[in-house]
């Protein structure tokens, strides 16, 4: 099943992803710390990364969204984010980049761009913390000639 987005609906998207692009680019392997964690918590957090683009494991330990998109670097991704990426994700993320990228960016809003050369994430903001205005109904009276 298909929806479709009333005019305002696809503004306040486009909007957003204006917003979004405004926002400065990164280099995964240039990110500085978005976080305000504790340099004790950040110490501990580690990222392993083993795989192709086609057959990734990423194995992360208290590490921030930045932390595990820096440790992607050798993927050639460059990412723009409205938004500090400073979730903590811990766990074992298996699959293709992009399997990967969707599972480590949940709870954002985003969207992924890939070209034979690089990957470029866009992260909106955090799902949920936008609202979407109602449509404006405007009544249109018709002349009785």
């Amino acid at each position: 099943m298909h929806r479709r987005l009333d005019k305002s609906a696809a503004a306040v998207l486009a909007a957003l992803v204006l917003s979004a692009f405004a926002a400065p680019e990164l280099d995964a392997q240039d990110v500085a710390d978005q976080a305000a964690a504790p340099p004790s918590a950040h110490s501990e957090a580690t990222v392993r990364v083993t795989g192709n683009a086609a057959a990734l494991e990423v194995r992360a330990h208290q590490s921030t969204v930045a932390d595990v998109l820096s440790a992607l670097a050798g993927f050639n991704i460059r990412y723009r984010a409205a938004v500090a990426l400073n979730d903590v994700v811990d766990g074992v993320y298996t699959g293709s980049l992009e399997r990967v990228l969707s599972r480590v960016l949940g709870g954002y809003d985003y969207a992924i761009r890939t070209d034979s050369q690089k990957v470029e994430v866009v992260v909106v903001g955090r799902s949920g913390d936008h609202a979407v205005p109602a449509p404006i109904v405007i009544p249109v009276r018709r002349r009785s000639d």
